[in-house]
């Protein structure tokens, strides 16, 4: 389907700006509760008419893929007490402004771009897998690693502020993900 969803929650009450868009092409920005079928629908119904040709029962299943994970995150239907619950290893949680593990490292960086004459922020995901390969994608809640094992991104960065620079270029962020060579430290200084 090539659809990106990239939710952005604030706070814990299902509230949040979800955005739809496909490859650099931003088709919806909206600020909803995702876990309401209602707010759901016009979402779909608002991206469907930004795109006739999407798929909209398979648009509809990811939505209520992302509802659900926002729902679990938020506690929303848990049954357990918090104490009741497994505990999670602290070494698979991460912090997104920078973080090296031995398969994979990466950095958020704030980027912003203009959707109904409106500044939008979006936090960006930059990681580098210890294979070397290079990608970019909007900021996940979690990283799936090859043996199974998820790190978790937290604390989640609110969305950024209009204002906020990025502190690396969109040019040199481009040349990174082409597989631009890391510059000599002692030719930098």
């Amino acid at each position: 389907m090539n659809l990106v969803l990239n939710w952005i929650a604030n706070g814990r009450t299902g509230q949040g700006t979800l955005t739809a868009q496909r490859g650099e092409d931003i088709l919806c920005v909206e600020k909803l509760n995702l876990t309401r079928s209602k707010a759901r629908a016009e979402f779909l119904d608002a991206l469907c008419k930004a795109d006739p040709d999407l798929d909209r029962p398979a648009a509809e299943g990811e939505l209520l893929k992302l509802a659900g994970e926002v729902a679990k995150e938020n506690g929303d239907g848990k049954t357990d007490s918090p104490g009741a619950l497994p505990e999670i290893d602290v070494s698979s949680i991460i912090r997104p402004e920078r973080f090296i593990t031995p398969e994979v490292s990466g950095l958020a960086v704030p980027t912003m771009t203009v959707f109904a004459d409106k500044p939008q922020g979006q936090w960006k995901l930059y990681r580098r897998w210890s294979d070397g390969r290079r990608e970019c994608l909007p900021m996940p809640s979690a990283i799936e690693l090859p043996n199974k094992r998820k790190l978790w991104i937290h604390p989640r960065p609110g969305e950024p502020a209009a204002t906020m620079r990025p502190g690396w270029s969109a040019e040199s962020r481009r040349r990174w993900l082409d597989g631009a060579e890391t510059p000599d430290p002692a030719e930098v200084f």
